[in-house]
């Protein structure tokens, strides 16, 4: 296997970047050792963005309900991908504010357009004491 390597040390960060011919992949390996798939890094920093936009796109429209967007995610289990938005509002959410809260969240998510791959859309209340 032939490494190429590109590199860049300094007293605040070290670091380098290496392509790997055998699999074509690009890592960013930190002093740690650890090495990361730079395409993977790229589309996880990327996804956190997309997901801290939705957000607060998801806010805006909730506002009005005195709904609080406590958290968006977007995670892999199993074979399923899960796109989780947890509602909470002061005072607590009952059910049917979560059912009015979805219609609208549904139509924020399908305007944003997150992924190509498909998904469970999953709307939960925050557990109270958390």
């Amino acid at each position: 296997m032939r490494l190429f390597f590109y590199g860049f040390f300094s007293k605040k960060c070290n670091f380098f970047f290496y392509f790997s011919k055998s699999c074509g992949i690009i890592y960013l390996s930190v002093l740690s050792g650890q090495k990361i798939p730079l395409l993977l890094l790229v589309m996880e920093v990327f996804m956190k963005l997309v997901l801290e936009k939705l957000k607060i796109d998801l806010q805006e429209r909730l506002d009005s309900e005195e709904i609080i967007v406590d958290d968006v995610t977007f995670e892999e289990k199993g074979k399923y991908h899960f796109l989780t938005v947890t509602l909470d509002k002061i005072g607590g959410i009952d059910l049917e504010t979560i059912v009015d809260a979805t219609k609208i969240v549904n139509e924020v998510v399908d305007k944003a357009d997150i992924t190509d791959d498909s998904y469970i859309l999953d709307v939960v209340s925050k557990e109270r004491g958390e």
